[in-house]
Parts: structure tokens; sequence; C-alpha cells
């Protein structure tokens, strides 16, 4: 049992470095050629091949042959382990045979054989690295006795020659370990590299798969990587063309003023902005990837209405918990308020002065319990149900149904040119232009032009569709425009001031933007800028 291990170890064959094997052969032929150089180059008492000239130079031919054949054959494809092992105990026959041929020791060709034995410690097994430098003390031992024998040199040559021997061992045995360590090492890289390349494509799948837009943009502004959630926020897609072709496009003017704000002042948060003509309200974050240097700045972008819609969640939240105990403390008193002053006006005795009072509580009354009854709208409302349809064949049918409601006494047109696709729920969409028609209706008649509204129906640059509700009346002034979407504003006496607030409340939930705008005649319109189809409504657990 306690010999497992080191048969383990020993029998464990490490993988060969395919290039270290073709350095060694491109050595090999190099060798035979300086040799056959050196002994050609010579003159008067050359050191090589002086004893056995014809042998030195037999040998060097051959061996400088099939080292070149040997080459060729490694250029296509690496020697494995036991060529390799062949090829080395080639090496030590023949720089023993040109050692005895030259004369023996003292010629200086011996130690040549410790390259061999490195290359053996480097490229084979425990158990080869040994043989091969066994084989080799055993050759050279044996040229000197033999050189002994013949009377070529005397007996003091063994001592040189043992000692030339331990260095075989010490050369062969540390190359080995060293290459074992090399090998260790390179494995180890590899197992890191394979790391860092999954872990490089994990962050990527993320960055790629996060609602976060994110741009990585260098020193010259131009932008060097973008995520699909940037590209669909952008409408960038002609960067992510750019990208693939290893071009870099330069950043947007709107998102470099904000980088350009962002360096100057980086406390101060940038103002959000409009990516495309029919995409939504952005925000921008930003940091440097280097904050000791300048060089790379990432750039986040965050969609405004899903941030507000998630802050709007929590406000429902809270605003249930109010609406049951506005049911429960106002709306009974306020029954009992409204059902008292009814009784006062069925009352024969009641003067003229007191009735006009009892009206006024009673209408008061039912304007509050409007109110409450549009905060419980809001607060109690269904998430959408999502279904993909055309408008110009919707709206139509929505018209039918509207105009049953108002008796017929009203006229509403539709101004359709583009057959666009949206995908929101028809219920909450048929509340919004509901709303929206009853105020065209009402400024119209208002401003003389009789119960008048027309819808028109359009498409953006990227063919997204657009939906405008016009009326004739005089519209908002300047100041009117920046509240008209905030609760209880209203210019109108009757008003609950709740309409549009859940107009736009409705539309952000179905990703859309409704907002106030003049046309190009000075009418006044309610736009409605729907998201791609494919873009689906919040729906919140």
């Amino acid at each position: 049992m306690s010999h497992a291990p080191a048969n383990t170890s020993s029998t464990a064959q490490p993988e060969q470095p395919a290039a270290l094997a073709r350095i060694y052969c491109w050595y090999r032929p190099v060798l035979a050629a300086i040799l056959l150089a050196g002994f050609f180059g010579s003159s008067g008492h050359p050191l090589l091949g002086r004893e056995m000239p014809r042998l030195f130079v037999a040998l060097s031919s051959i061996y400088l042959l099939l080292s070149v054949i040997q080459l060729i054959l490694a250029l296509r494809r690496p020697p494995g382990r036991h060529q390799l092992l062949l090829l080395l105990l080639l090496d030590i026959g023949y720089l023993i045979g040109l050692t005895h041929a030259s004369g023996g020791l003292t010629s200086g060709l011996a130690p040549l054989l410790l390259v061999a034995m490195a290359a053996a410690g480097l490229m084979l097994s425990g158990q080869f690295t040994l043989l091969s430098a066994a084989l080799a003390t055993l050759g050279l031992l044996g040229a000197i006795l033999y050189q002994i024998e013949t009377g070529t040199v005397s007996s003091h040559a063994l001592l040189p020659g043992g000692t030339l021997g331990i260095l075989f061992f010490a050369t062969a045995i540390g190359f080995h370990l060293l290459g074992q360590r090399l090998q260790s090492t390179q494995r180890l890289a590899q197992q890191r590299a394979l790391d860092v390349s999954k872990l490089q494509h994990l962050n990527q799948m993320i960055v790629q798969r996060m609602r976060t837009g994110i741009l990585v943009v260098d020193d010259q502004f131009k932008v060097k990587m973008l995520n699909q959630a940037a590209a669909q926020l952008l409408r960038a897609d002609d960067w992510q063309r750019q990208l693939a072709a290893g071009q870099r496009p330069p950043l947007d003017q709107r998102l470099l003023q904000r980088l350009l704000w962002w360096q100057q002042d980086p406390a101060t948060p940038a103002p959000t902005f409009v990516g495309s003509e029919s995409g939504p309200e952005l925000i921008t974050r930003f940091a440097a990837l280097d904050p000791e240097a300048s060089g790379d700045t990432l750039i986040f972008l965050e969609d405004a209405g899903q941030l507000a819609q998630r802050a709007q969640q929590l406000k429902l939240a809270a605003l249930g918990r109010l609406t049951a105990s506005i049911a429960h403390e106002i709306r009974n008193p306020l029954g009992a308020v409204s059902h008292a002053a009814q009784l006062l006006l069925e009352s024969e005795e009641l003067v003229s002065g007191d009735r006009r009072l009892a009206e006024i509580v009673q209408h008061h009354s039912r304007r509050l319990n409007a109110v409450i009854e549009n905060i419980l709208q809001l607060s109690r409302r269904e998430p959408p149900n999502p279904v993909r349809l055309r408008l110009d064949e919707w709206l139509p049918r929505f018209l039918d149904d509207y105009r049953l409601g108002c008796n017929g006494d009203c006229e509403v047109t539709i101004v359709s040119d583009s057959s666009a696709e949206v995908t929101v729920d028809p219920g909450q969409l048929s509340q919004v232009l509901t709303n929206l028609i009853d105020n065209a209706i009402r400024h119209s008649a208002k401003a003389g032009f009789g119960r008048k509204a027309e819808l028109r129906l359009s498409a953006s640059a990227d063919q997204l569709a657009i939906l405008e509700v016009i009326d004739l009346g005089p519209g908002l002034d300047d100041s009117s425009q920046e509240k008209v979407f905030e609760p209880f504003f209203t210019t109108e006496a009757k008003g609950s001031g709740l309409g549009l607030y859940i107009a736009r409340e409705l539309c952000e939930i179905n990703q859309a933007r409704l907002n106030f705008v003049r046309t190009e005649d000075g009418e006044s319109c309610f736009r409605i800028n729907f998201s791609h189809p494919d873009r689906k409504p919040l729906i919140h657990e």
C-alpha cells in the first residue's frame, strides 16, 4: 500500500507541449549542420572527428538527413511521446558516436548530451526521463572503457565520465520537475482563462438581458458597446449594425450634452429626455470605469415611466388603504347628508330660499361622491389584459358603442392613415378615449361649434401608432398645460380633476404616453403615443 502513490505518480503521463517538440526538431538539424561545418571548416588538427573522421562525417550526414525529414514531418504534425523517445535515443547514440570519433571527453562534445537530457526531462514522463539519462551514462562510460581497453585514453577518464553521468541524471530530473511545474502552471492558466471566458460570457448575457439600458462610451465620446435594452430605449438599431461591423458610432447629442454636464458636476442629476419620437422618457446616470483616470464611461438608461409606475404602485397601495377609511368615514355620513337634503326638497313647507340651499347641499354631495367614486376606481384598478389589435379596425367599433351612450347627440369623426398594431387593454383604452372624447365634445360645445370631436390615427417615423383626440375649443393656457394631468386639478366648476389623471395612469400602465399638444392649426389635441406592439404592458402582481 505504501508504494501505490509513488507508482501512480511515476506512471502519470503529462501532456506533451507541441511547441517545445517543434523547437527541438528545429534544433537537431541545426546542430548537425553546425558540427559538419565545424569539421570541414577547420584546418590543421581539428578537434571534431580527429580520431575517426570518416565515422564523424558519416554519422553527421545521416543524422542531418534524418533530422530534416523529421522536421518536415513535425511541421505537419508534432511527434508523439514514443516518437520523442526514439528521437532522443537516436540523439544519444549520435552524440556518443561523435564523441568517440573525436577522441573522447577531450573533444568537448559530450556536454551536448546535457541538452538531450534537458529535452527528455521536459517532454518525457518520469520513467522515460530516467531511462534516457541511464542510457546516456552507460553509453558514455562504455565508450570510455572501450578507449581505455584500446589504449586511446587512460583510466583517469572514468572520473570525469562518471561526473558527467551524474550531471545527466541531475539535468534530466531537474528539468523534469521544472516541466511538471510549467505544465501545472499552464493547466491552471488554461482553467483560469476558461473560467474568465465563462464569466465574461455570463456577464455579457446578464448585461444584454437587463431591462436597464447600458452603454459604454470611450474618451472620444464614441459608443463601444450597448445592450439590447439601450437599443430599444433609444431606437438605436443603426448603432447595433455599426458595432457589429466593427465601427464605433458617435454618441447622440442629447446624451453627449448630459455626459458633459455630469463630468462638470457629478453630484447634480441630468434632466430626463425622450430618446426618440415615440420612445419613453429616459433617466440617465453615469459612472467612470476607472475613477482615477479618464477613459471609458458607463451610461445607464432607465425608463422614467416604469420608475414612476413603481412609485405609483406604492402610492396606489397606500391609496387603497386610505379609500377603505374614506368609504367608511366619509361615504356613510355623506349619504346621510344627501338623503336629508333630498327629504327637505320633498317637503311642501320649505320656502324658496331654503329650497335653494338644500339643492346646493345635494349638488355638492353628489360632486363629493363622484370624487370618492373616482378615487375608489383608481385604487381598485385591475391589471391590464393586453391584446394585440389594429386601431383602424377597432376604433369604429368603439365609436359605435360610444354613440349609443350619448344617444347620438354627438359627432365624432375618424381620420386614419395608418394600420399600425398596438398591444393594449381594450377596456382601459376605451375608458381613456371616453374621458378624452367627453372633454373634447364639452369644450367644442362651449366654443359654439356643437358637440364635435375628431380622432386622428397616424404612425411615427418608426411606424408606431399615434392616436389624437382633437376638439374645437380654445384649449388650455400655458400654466394649465403643466398641471392638467395632476390629480384634482380642473378648469370646470363641476369637475373632480381626476379624469385626465386616471387617463394618463391607464396609458402609462399600457406602455403608452398621453400628452397635451397643439396641432399645426392651433387646435387642442390630446395625443397618445403607443409603444412597440411587442412591448407588453406592465402587470403588477
